[in-house]
């Protein structure tokens, strides 16, 4: 029975992390909601007998305020309500259900079978991102990305997805193999290139080491010649900086939908006076100045429905009440700063006590939630990703330090 437990949380997660961009790509979808579904289907097939008892006082608050705001907002912008609404809602509030059953799955087993898995998947993850620097695979649709790292359509899913897993399963790895981790992630995000990559590597370099400078500094100096390589030696840098130039000089389409998402948020809460366009409505709008010249360079509007980066999307759909969720989100992560930095000092010096004092699950959902600031601020892909289903994940993980949301829960001794 145990070990149908360990199945059932690896393959769950294999789904999880790989299936949702595959269907993507294969079906040619728009999002990845059928991934998302499909995955969401196996946690409650294979999660049955681990229903959970959901205090609904708790959640019966945010469910009725967003149902209200949903009502509202479809009977102001009536002409662009439709089914696709209302399965979209139904979705979202599934996946909430379907991550509290898998988080109580992740809760079940042993802290070392947990860390186990984590350690495959992590060594799976990382032979699919160099394996991909070799080989590209050019079926079932991939051909038509060129970046792809099979399964996922292009770097920035990948990094996205499994960034949580990588940088908690580094914590629990000598400095060396952090080490040896950071220069991984860093040199695939240098040689695809992407930056969303590069980012998790430097938020690795920061948390892993903030313990002890000491350690920190050959880290710096490998990451400085690494840049100042690409910059003076390499046609990379020309990348690097088209993304990261903002402004009204601005011409890659990157740099283009990142400000066109601030551009449709702000327009976005004028329009509706601060209300929100409603849920799923991003993009309704007429387009603004970025929005045209995305239009001119492309021959088509790009991003507008999920506005770019997932933090522009929730203000500019829920208004005031998605300024509220940022707000909690923020506090949420700084919590979870605070936590992995503590984390870090204790390990290094006790590392049987630390398992017990920081419980993997809880590593493993506070990593997750600073890995999710990349999603929220700089690249999104709407409510429907990976990404969004294991921060709901990582939101019930941390629950369970003082008291789930589920109710008591029975800690292994």
């Amino acid at each position: 029975m145990y070990f149908y437990s360990q199945y059932k949380i690896f393959s769950t997660l294999v789904i999880l992390l790989f299936i949702p961009s595959f269907f993507y790509v294969f079906l040619n979808a728009s999002s990845m909601a059928a991934g998302i579904a499909f995955a969401m289907a196996y946690i409650l097939i294979v999660s049955k007998k681990m229903f959970p008892r959901i205090r609904i006082s708790k959640l019966l608050f945010w469910i009725v305020i967003v149902s209200i705001h949903y009502a509202i907002a479809a009977y102001i912008f009536m002409d662009h309500f439709s089914i696709k609404h209302l399965l979209s809602f139904s979705l979202l509030g599934l996946m909430i259900l379907a991550a509290g059953m898998l988080s109580l799955e992740i809760k079940k087993l042993k802290p070392h079978t947990m860390l186990s898995i984590l350690k495959i998947l992590s060594f799976i993850v990382l032979i699919i991102g160099i394996y991909s620097l070799i080989w590209k695979v050019n079926i079932f649709g991939y051909s038509q990305y060129v970046k792809s790292i099979f399964p996922f359509s292009e770097p920035s899913h990948f990094a996205l997805s499994v960034g949580g897993l990588l940088f908690a399963t580094g914590l629990y790895f000598s400095m060396q193999v952090r080490i040896y981790l950071i220069i991984i992630v860093g040199l695939m995000g240098i040689l695809y290139p992407n930056l969303t990559l590069l980012v998790v590597s430097l938020i690795m370099i920061l948390l892993y080491f903030v313990s002890n400078f000491i350690k920190l500094l050959p880290v710096i100096l490998l990451v400085s010649l690494s840049i100042f390589y690409v910059i003076n030696f390499t046609d990379m840098a020309t990348y690097f900086f088209d993304r990261l130039t903002f402004g009204d000089s601005a011409s890659n389409l990157t740099a283009l939908v990142y400000l066109q998402g601030w551009e449709d948020m702000r327009i976005a809460l004028h329009e509706s006076y601060g209300f929100g366009v409603g849920f799923q409505n991003m993009g309704i709008l007429p387009p603004g100045e970025y929005g045209d010249m995305i239009y001119r360079l492309a021959g088509k509007f790009k991003n507008r429905n999920d506005g770019g980066f997932l933090a522009a999307k929730i203000v500019g759909e829920l208004g005031v009440l998605g300024i509220g969720l940022i707000i909690a989100y923020l506090f949420k992560l700084f919590h979870s700063i605070i936590y992995i930095i503590n984390f870090t000092k204790f390990y290094d010096l006790n590392k049987k006590q630390t398992m017990i004092n920081y419980p993997i699950a809880s590593v493993l959902g506070h990593s997750i939630i600073i890995m999710f600031f990349l999603e929220m601020f700089t690249r999104g892909y709407g409510y429907f990703s990976t990404g969004v289903f294991l921060f709901f994940v990582a939101i019930f993980l941390t629950s369970f330090e003082n008291r789930s949301l589920f109710g008591p829960i029975e800690r292994h001794k």
